[in-house]
């Protein structure tokens, strides 16, 4: 089936991200559950490239206003 939409040689990574999670919460990340995250790690690394960044370009990171104040609004009177 992902063959029939372009994806080739597809690696799987079976292992439970829950598992690993709560492995990891007790301070175990050496154990077998966690095996499935760093296999998973090391499938994307090995799969997609490292994008080329302008290191000595200046760095520009788009701010947008996206609150907004519930309630009554002030007004004015004067």
């Amino acid at each position: 089936m992902l063959a029939q939409h372009g994806f080739k040689q597809v690696q799987f990574v079976r292992g439970s991200a829950l598992r690993a999670l709560e492995q990891a919460l007790t301070g175990d990340v050496q154990g077998p559950a966690t095996e499935c995250i760093k296999e998973l790690l090391a499938a994307l690394d090995q799969h997609i490239p490292e994008p080329n960044r302008d290191l000595l370009a200046p760095f520009f990171m788009p701010v947008e206003d996206d609150s907004t104040e519930g309630g009554c609004s002030e007004q004015n009177d004067s």
